[in-house]
C-alpha cells in the first residue's frame, strides 16, 4: 500500500467501519455558496455501504443559485473511526449526472465534464455533516462551496441578504429592513416596540479584501432625549419599558416559541456542537465622543434552548458558555477583526447541553448610554472551531515534532508535523494521548506496520518499525492538523533472534532470512536487526558485518 501525504490526511482506510447494509437518507439544511454568495435550502444526502466495505455518498438534484447542476455521487469512500464518530475525507474526480426529471429544469452538470471535488464528511450521533468544494472549468469558472448540516454555523453571518417587513429580499436600505435571520426593533415584541424607531440598516461599507458586498449598520438614535442604542440579535428583541436600563428591554431566545419573523424564520438559531470562539469584523464610530461610555459590545450565549434573555433578569442556569466583548473601541473608525473565546468553565456546573445560541450586538456596552448617531458596522461573523494538536504523549512521555518540510503539497485546510521515537515494545494507538485546543474535535489515531506501506516522500524518516498517524479535525471539518510519528524499536544490531546477544545463532538466522525461510509475517526473526548497514536490504554483506562483530573486528 502506498501512503502519500495527501492520503495520510485523507485517512485512507486500512480497516473499514461498518455503518449498515442499508442506504440511509439524511435530510438537513444545505448552505450553497457560489462565488462568495450564500443561499440556504433543504437537501438530502444518501449514505450507503457497499459489499467492499466502502461507502457511497449521493447528493441529488443540486441547484446552486441559478445553476441547475444535477446529482453528485461520491463512490468508494473510506470511513475511519474517530473518538466521536466516522470521518470521510476524499479528493474525488467525477462527473455530475442528470438529476430527476423535473418540469422546467435542464441539468447542466453533465456538460461540465470531469470535476475535482474535495469532500469531508462526518457521521456522529446519527447526524451527518458534509463540506463539498469544487471549481468548474471553462470560459466562466465558478467555485462552489456546499455545507450540509444545521446547528453548526450561523445563518447569513456575512449580512449579504436583507429583507423588508413582508419578507421580501431588498437591495436598497429602508427603515423597515433587517438582515435575513437577524432581528432588530422592527420585529421586536413588547409594548414599546412601535416607539423604538429604526436602528438597523444595510451598508455597502465592507472591510478590505472581503468577499462581501454588504455589511450591517446599527445606528443609535435619541428618543425623547434618551439614547436608544442600535441593537440587533439572532433572537428577538423586546421593548418593554421606556427606561433604557430596565431589563424589560432585552434580547431573548426560546426554541419552544413558535413565533416567526416576516421571512418565516424562528427567532432563534440552533446549535448542536460547541464552538471555541466567535469571530467578526467590526467598525465603531461615536456620534459624539463619550469618555465614560466609549465602547460597543457583542455577546454570544450558548444555552440549552429554554428561555433566556440578555440582559438577564435573574440567575440563569441554562447557560453552557458565554463569549463577550464589551470593550469594542473606535480604533480610528477602522475595520477590526475580533475573536472572542467562549468561556465554558464558568458554567460547567450547570450541566446544560448546547442547543441554541443567542447573539446580541449593540452600539454601546451600557444600555441608554453613548450618544445619538453612534454607529456599529458588523460583517463576516462566524463561529470558529479549533483543530490544533497541542501535545502528543506516548505512554505518558511527551513527543517533540517538527513541521513537515517535504516535497508533497498539503491540502489548504491541513497541516502536518513529523516526529520520531524509539521504544522497547510494540506500540498500539491506545498508547498515545492527544491534547488539542478544541472543545469537540474529531481525533483519529492509527498505528500500522511500516513494512506494510510505501511512503513516496524521500524526506521522511527511513527504516521505522511502525508509523502512527494522528489527525485532529475541527468539529465543523473546516481544518485538520496531523502528526506522523515514526516509531523505531530499540534493538542491538545483529541480534537477529532477539536473545540479547550476538553469536553464531544470529548468523544462522540471518542466512535463513536471505534464503527466504522467514518471509511470512509475523516474522520469527528481527529483520531490521539483520540489516547491519541499514540500506534496507539483507544480503551477504550483512552476514560479513555480523561475523566481524562477533569476532570483535567491528563495533
Amino acid at each position: 500500500m502506498t501512503y502519500d501525504i495527501k492520503k495520510i490526511l485523507s485517512l485512507i482506510a486500512l480497516t473499514a467501519i461498518s455503518l449498515s447494509a442499508m442506504a440511509t437518507d439524511y435530510s438537513d439544511t444545505l448552505a450553497v455558496t457560489v462565488n462568495g454568495q450564500t443561499i440556504y435550502k433543504n437537501a438530502t444526502i444518501t449514505l450507503s455501504e457497499k459489499e467492499s466495505g466502502t461507502y457511497t455518498l449521493t447528493l441529488k438534484n443540486l441547484i446552486a443559485g441559478t445553476d441547475a447542476l444535477g446529482t453528485i455521487t461520491f463512490d468508494d469512500c473510506y470511513a475511519k473511526q474517530t473518538d466521536r464518530g466516522m470521518i470521510f475525507d476524499e479528493n474525488i474526480t467525477t462527473t455530475i449526472a442528470d438529476g430527476d426529471n423535473i418540469r422546467g429544469i435542464t441539468w447542466t452538470g453533465p456538460s461540465l465534464g470531469d470535476i475535482n471535488f474535495s469532500l469531508r464528511a462526518s457521521l456522529a450521533d446519527n447526524k451527518l455533516q458534509a463540506v463539498i468544494v469544487f471549481t468548474t472549468t471553462g470560459a466562466s469558472p465558478k467555485t462552489y462551496s456546499l455545507r450540509f448540516g444545521d446547528g453548526i454555523h450561523l445563518y447569513n453571518g456575512s449580512f449579504e441578504t436583507f429583507k423588508d417587513s413582508k419578507g421580501k429580499e431588498v437591495d436598497e436600505t429602508t427603515a423597515t429592513i433587517e438582515p435575513e435571520y437577524w432581528h432588530s426593533f422592527n420585529t421586536a415584541s413588547g409594548s414599546w416596540a412601535s416607539l423604538a424607531g429604526s436602528h438597523c440598516y444595510m451598508s455597502d461599507d465592507t472591510r478590505q479584501n472581503s468577499t462581501s458586498k454588504k455589511s450591517l449598520r446599527l445606528l443609535a438614535t435619541s428618543i425623547f432625549g434618551v439614547v436608544a442604542n442600535g441593537t440587533a440579535t439572532n433572537g428577538r428583541l423586546n421593548a418593554g419599558s421606556m427606561s433604557a436600563t430596565d431589563v424589560a428591554n432585552h434580547a431573548q431566545i426560546d426554541i419552544s416559541n413558535s413565533a416567526k419573523d416576516p421571512s418565516g424564520h424562528p427567532f432563534y438559531t440552533l446549535l448542536n456542537v460547541q464552538p471555541d470562539s466567535i469571530a467578526l469584523w467590526a467598525k465603531f464610530k461615536q456620534g459624539t465622543a463619550n469618555a465614560q461610555h466609549p465602547y460597543a459590545t457583542v455577546t454570544a450565549t450558548i444555552t440549552d434552548g429554554t428561555y433566556y434573555q440578555d440582559p438577564e433578569d435573574k440567575v440563569y442556569t441554562n447557560k453552557v458558555a458565554v463569549a463577550k466583548n464589551n470593550t469594542i473601541a473606535t480604533n480610528g473608525a477602522a475595520w477590526q477583526r475580533l475573536s472572542i473565546p467562549f468561556d465554558y468553565a464558568t458554567y460547567a456546573s450547570n450541566n446544560a447541553e448546547q442547543k441554541a445560541i443567542l447573539i446580541t450586538m449593540s452600539t454601546n456596552a451600557d444600555p441608554g448610554q453613548g450618544s445619538n448617531k453612534d454607529e456599529l458596522y458588523v460583517d463576516d461573523m462566524e463561529l470558529i472551531y479549533n483543530a490544533d494538536i497541542t501535545s502528543v504523549k506516548l505512554s505518558g512521555e511527551n513527543i517533540e515534532a517538527a513541521a513537515y518540510a517535504g516535497e508533497n503539497p498539503l491540502p489548504g485546510y491541513a497541516s502536518l508535523k513529523i516526529a520520531q521515537v524509539e521504544v522497547k515494545d510494540v506500540v498500539a494507538a491506545s498508547d498515545f494521548t492527544v491534547e488539542t485546543n478544541a472543545r469537540q474535535p474529531f481525533v483519529y489515531k492509527e498505528v500500522v506496520d511500516a513494512d506494510d506501506i510505501i511512503l513516496n516522500d524521500p524526506t521522511l524518516p527511513k527504516n521505522a518499525d511502525q508509523i502512527a498517524t494522528i489527525v485532529c479535525y475541527a468539529a465543523d471539518l473546516s481544518k485538520a492538523n496531523a502528526w506522523m510519528v515514526f516509531i523505531n524499536k530499540e534493538r542491538m544490531a545483529g541480534d537477529v533472534n532477539s536473545d540479547g546477544k550476538t553469536d553464531i545463532s544470529d548468523v544462522t538466522a540471518m542466512i535463513d532470512i536471505i534464503l527466504g525461510k522467514d518471509s511470512t509475517k509475523p516474522y520469527t526473526y528481527d529483520h531490521k536487526a539483520a540489516d547491519m548497514d541499514g540500506n534496507g536490504t539483507i544480503d551477504i554483506s550483512d552476514v560479513t558485518s555480523l561475523i566481524d562483530v562477533i569476532l570483535g573486528k567491528q563495533n
